[in-house]
């Protein structure tokens, strides 16, 4: 089987147990997601298997262990030139959820980076982390943003949905 294929359907289904809290068997993909991507040279994602595992480990309160792998995803992606916008949208909710707005402010992808993607709405979720970035200081501009995205059509995907609806949430808070 192709490795490429692998990995994202090994990628997507830690999604899902995250999402299901099924912790135990996400940290278990996660490592076979890191061995596969080491032995098949599948370097480009690193960031991706980096930040699935701190998600996990953040959702477990096992802050010291997200942090470290939060910091790895940090000094990985600052070589490269061009972060691709699905790793700078999770390391940005990473970063806001232990309340370090200007790093993830600094990762936030322009406009015309991120393609029309109707399967994930990478635009509605750039657009939905802005707002939450503006919140404190623009709660106006927040809400009009929140709102512009709340209109667009949702993303076929479910769990990119459900993203979506929580950073809506977190920046109308």
């Amino acid at each position: 089987s192709d490795p490429r294929i692998r990995a994202a359907l090994l990628a997507r289904s830690i999604e899902l147990d995250i999402a299901a809290g099924r912790y135990a068997t996400a940290l278990h993909r996660c490592e076979t997601l890191e061995n596969l991507i080491e032995t098949r040279d599948l370097t480009d994602r690193i960031p991706e298997a980096l930040l699935l595992s701190a998600e996990i480990h953040w959702s477990l309160g096992n802050l010291t262990t997200a942090i470290r792998k939060e910091d790895r995803v940090l000094s990985v992606t600052q070589a490269q030139e061009h972060i691709p916008v699905p790793t700078s949208l999770r390391l940005m909710r990473l970063l806001l959820a232990r309340d370090e707005p200007q790093q993830a402010r600094l990762l936030l992808p322009k406009p015309e980076q991120v393609r029309h993607d109707p399967l994930e709405d990478l635009a509605g979720q750039r657009a939905a982390l802005e707002a939450r970035l503006l919140a404190k200081a623009q709660p106006d501009s927040a809400r009009d943003l929140a709102l512009w995205v709340h209109l667009r059509p949702p993303p076929m995907c479910c769990l990119s949905s459900a993203r979506l609806s929580r950073d809506l949430a977190l920046a109308l808070l």
